[in-house]
């Protein structure tokens, strides 16, 4: 086997079975069990979650490691069932700021809800559970929903472009996103951001094709004195 290449994992695991291996003190059954926590799916994100917080970098490193496994496993093609309840997990994460579920019943049940139930995070997104979660790694929840979310997600991460900790993760997973949901929330934000964070915002939409009127590109805004002008189109 080369080097480089992940230890093999035992198959299936359990999500008691997961966890406990990131949690363990073998660094290879840890990589090995989060390489293959793919399959594991929706039930997995809420423990998942919750390590990403430990105070152990390796375990945190490895929780969010596993959740991406299980965020792109879903994303396959013909796994439309799976991508839904893995985004409502994300969503039921995002809205409460701690691990949706606090396990695997919690977190299966859970799933089956949809990703309709999950957009509701809209309206508490930045109002923290029981233990809050950081802006980290909050941030990295946000980024997962533009790889296994939906236009039903745009109004969950719409909410945090006023949160200035997570701004920048939620207008890139708009971006991402791309849909014409996404682009509304962008275009909505753009109207009462703060003027420093307009630019932005505006970024975004020219990068998803759309027009930003009045907002200056700041890559286009010279630093020091220059007698250049700007090229109109």
């Amino acid at each position: 086997m080369p080097a480089d290449s992940p230890p093999k994992a035992d198959s299936p695991q359990t999500v008691e079975q997961l966890v406990a291996a990131i949690r363990g003190k073998d660094e290879n059954a840890r990589t090995a069990a989060w390489f293959a926590a793919g399959p594991v799916g929706a039930a997995a994100v809420g423990p998942l979650a919750a390590l990403m917080g430990d105070a152990d970098r390796e375990v945190a490193r490895a929780g969010r490691n596993g959740l991406l496994r299980i965020v792109r496993h879903a994303g396959r093609d013909g796994a439309q069932a799976q991508r839904q309840a893995v985004e409502a997990q994300l969503l039921a994460v995002l809205k409460s700021g701690a691990p949706a579920g606090g396990g695997a019943a919690g977190g299966a049940a859970a799933g089956g809800g949809g990703a309709a139930g999950g957009g509701g995070a809209s309206g508490g997104g930045a109002a923290g559970g029981e233990k809050a979660m950081s802006p980290a790694c909050r941030s990295h929840i946000l980024w997962m929903l533009s790889e296994a979310g939906s236009d039903a997600c745009v109004p969950a991460v719409a909410a945090w472009l006023a949160d200035k900790d997570c701004r920048e993760a939620a207008r890139a997973a708009l971006e991402r996103i791309g849909t014409r949901p996404a682009l509304a929330a962008l275009k909505a934000a753009l109207v009462t951001a703060e003027e420093d964070y307009k630019p932005a915002l505006a970024a975004s939409l020219r990068a998803c094709g759309q027009a930003a009127d009045g907002v200056p590109r700041v890559t286009l805004t010279p630093c020091r004195a220059t007698s250049v002008k700007e090229v109109q189109p």
